[in-house]
């Protein structure tokens, strides 16, 4: 009996070592238990031919803020924005038609809600074995939260973080491509420096959190006087800039005699004080600057403003909007007696220019030497204009105009 029992011991081991191994698949619970389409964490669809859902999992549903039944027998393209329906729509028709079997682009969905969804809408074709279109299988893949942190990082990329005006970086940007404009299609423009006079002192005296204050209340009155057309900046410190498209030289100077007077009336509330700050600012005609860096320009005259005692703003003499020889596009605009052609855009511009100094010197935002400069040039520009108007060359603006009161 003890040789019957080893003989028998050895073969059932050696039949067990000859046994397959256990198929894994064995182990998970039976497919009819499960529905790995409505379980799925992931977004799913399935439409037919002409994009009409006709299967919706619960994780799309819970994406959209519907029941994924209600959802059945609407298009795919229902679920995005009003914007981008027709694009997921020709999406669909391209894989229709073409050799593709699949796309992938961004959309924005509407949630049940009302607030918008940034997703990732791939979709894949599934053909019968002779290449007929069956169906469409679609994946969303919602990250609304990755699209907002890039907007959020773009906009601190662009925006001052205390007054919210643009950063230098946004500004200089937006210069380059004002100028490019300009050399193209012959626009006009301005360019306003303006810095704070004396703003030391108040951080001395009262201290940075105060000197915070004053500029935020700097940029919300140079806010409340440009257009929403206009580039506004702070470039540093108590610096802020103005680019004025489509102005020329003596609008830009009203803008900045504006400001300056504005910045005189207000005032910020420190503590129980009123802290009232002035500023200087320095005006040119982008264009017009004898081939030199427009805002080195501007810094030139914003600093000769502050040298003759702050609150003021000045222009370059000389400096007038968009010139005849620069602009193909300036054309004459006033025509003589008799037909004859006065002068062109350029000159209409430099008598504007030429007033609106002499009018602000007599409220002391420009220097004397300045009003001078501007008296003589506007004296040129009418001679010229009397003496083609007349036609007989006689008449000398300087000479004639001399003892006129301007």
């Amino acid at each position: 009996m003890g040789v019957q029992w080893f003989c028998a011991r050895w073969v059932g081991i050696r039949l067990a070592a000859h046994e397959p191994p256990p198929d894994p698949a064995a182990q998970l619970p039976s497919m009819n238990h499960i529905d790995v389409f409505c379980d799925a964490p992931v977004a799913m669809a399935v439409a037919d031919r002409a994009g009409n859902l006709l299967r919706v999992n619960r994780a799309l549903g819970d994406l959209v803020g519907h029941p994924a039944e209600a959802l059945i027998g609407r298009g795919l393209a229902s679920l995005s924005h009003s914007d981008d329906a027709c694009r997921a729509m020709a999406e669909l028709q391209k894989l229709l038609e073409g050799p593709s079997s699949h796309f992938q682009i961004e959309q924005q969905y509407l949630h049940s809600s009302g607030r918008t969804l940034w997703v990732l809408l791939a979709v894949s074709i599934v053909r019968s074995e002779q290449g007929d279109p069956l169906s469409f299988v679609a994946h969303v893949q919602d990250f609304s939260e990755q699209q907002e942190l890039a907007q959020r990082m773009a906009y601190l990329a662009d925006h001052d973080a205390l007054t919210g005006l643009f950063t230098r970086r946004r500004f200089e940007g937006a210069l380059a491509g004002h100028l490019h404009a300009m050399a193209r299609y012959g626009d006009c423009g301005a360019l306003i420096l303006l810095d704070l006079d004396r703003f030391k002192t108040v951080n001395d005296t009262y201290g940075h959190q105060a000197g915070d204050e004053v500029l935020k209340g700097v940029a919300a009155v140079l806010r409340g006087r440009v257009r929403d057309t206009d580039v506004l900046a702070r470039l540093g410190g108590d610096e802020f800039a103005v680019i004025l498209p489509q102005a020329d030289l003596a609008q830009a100077q009203v803008v900045a005699a504006d400001v300056i007077r504005m910045l005189k009336a207000s005032h910020s509330v420190i503590g129980r004080k009123k802290v009232t700050v002035t500023a200087s600012a320095g005006v040119v005609a982008l264009g017009d600057t004898a081939g030199r860096d427009p805002v080195a320009a501007a810094d030139a005259a914003m600093y000769q403003a502050k040298r003759a005692g702050g609150n003021r703003w000045m222009a370059e003499p000389g400096l007038g909007p968009c010139r005849d020889h620069a602009f193909a596009g300036n054309r004459p605009f006033v025509p003589s007696w008799g037909g004859r052609v006065l002068g062109s855009r350029a000159t209409k511009a430099a008598v504007v220019s030429a007033a609106a100094l002499i009018v602000a010197s007599r409220y002391g935002y420009v220097s004397v030497p300045t009003f001078h400069v501007a008296r003589r040039s506007l004296a040129n520009t009418l001679g010229r204009v009397l003496t083609a108007a007349r036609g007989t060359g006689s008449l000398r603006g300087p000479s004639r105009l001399r003892h006129t009161r301007l």
